[in-house]
C-alpha cells in the first residue's frame, strides 16, 4: 500500500495472491501492474498463469494480444509457442520461435523448439538447420541437440552421418542413441552386424 505506483509491488502481492489460490486477486494485481508498465513481460506472465485457473481457454489469445502490442516480447513469445505446441499446433507455435529467434536477444531455446517442432512434422531439412543454430548459439544440453541432430538426417536418410551425431551423445539419452545407432547399422549392414554393436 505504500508503494501504489510501482509494478514490482503489484506483482509482489499477485504472485503471493496466486500461491494462496485467490486468483480474482492475482488477475487484478497483474492488471494494475500491467496498467503502470504496459510492456512488462514478468507481468503478462503473471496475468497468464491467473487465467490458466479460470479461463484455460483465454490464454492463448491474451498472449496473442500482447505479442502484436509488444512485438519485441521474448519471453512472452516464448510461452505463447510452448502453449501452441501443447494444443498441438505445431506450425503456428513454429512460427512463433522462428518470431522469437529473430528477437535482437538471441535466445539458443527458440532454434531448439524449431528444431524439435520440425521433427514432430516431419520437416528434416529444417530440422537439422535449426539444431545447428541452436549448437552454434550454445544450447546448455549438447546431448539433446546430438540427439536431435541423428534424427533430423536419419530423416533425410543420411545415415552415416545421423550415426556420428548418436554416437557424440554421452549423457542423458545415451542408451536411447545407441539404440538408434544399432538400428541403423542392421539396416545397412544386416541384423548380425547390428547386434554386435557397440563392440
Amino acid at each position: 500500500s505504500r508503494y501504489p505506483e510501482m509494478p514490482e509491488a503489484h506483482y509482489a502481492l499477485g504472485v503471493a495472491a496466486l500461491v494462496a489460490n485467490d486468483v480474482p486477486t492475482a488477475a487484478g494485481q497483474a492488471d494494475r501492474a500491467l496498467q503502470l508498465r504496459p510492456d512488462w513481460e514478468q507481468g503478462a506472465i503473471l496475468k497468464a498463469q491467473a487465467l490458466r485457473r479460470s479461463s484455460p481457454e483465454a490464454v492463448v489469445e491474451f498472449y496473442r494480444a500482447f505479442v502484436e502490442r509488444h512485438p519485441g516480447s521474448l519471453e512472452v513469445r516464448m510461452q505463447l509457442g510452448r502453449e501452441l505446441a501443447g494444443a498441438r499446433k505445431l506450425d503456428q507455435a513454429r512460427e512463433q520461435f522462428r518470431a522469437a529467434e529473430k528477437l535482437p536477444d538471441k535466445d539458443a531455446q527458440a532454434p531448439y523448439a524449431i528444431g524439435l517442432l520440425s521433427l514432430q512434422l516431419d520437416d528434416f531439412g529444417d530440422a537439422q538447420a535449426a539444431f545447428t543454430r541452436a549448437l552454434k548459439l550454445g544450447y546448455r544440453d549438447a546431448a539433446a541437440i546430438y540427439l536431435g541432430l541423428g534424427q533430423a538426417l536419419e530423416g533425410l536418410k543420411r545415415y552415416d552421418e545421423a550415426i556420428e551425431w548418436y554416437q557424440k551423445v554421452e549423457s542423458g539419452d545415451w542408451v536411447r542413441a545407441q539404440l538408434k545407432v544399432a538400428t541403423l547399422i542392421s539396416r545397412q549392414q544386416g541384423l548380425g552386424a547390428g547386434r554386435e554393436y557397440p563392440r
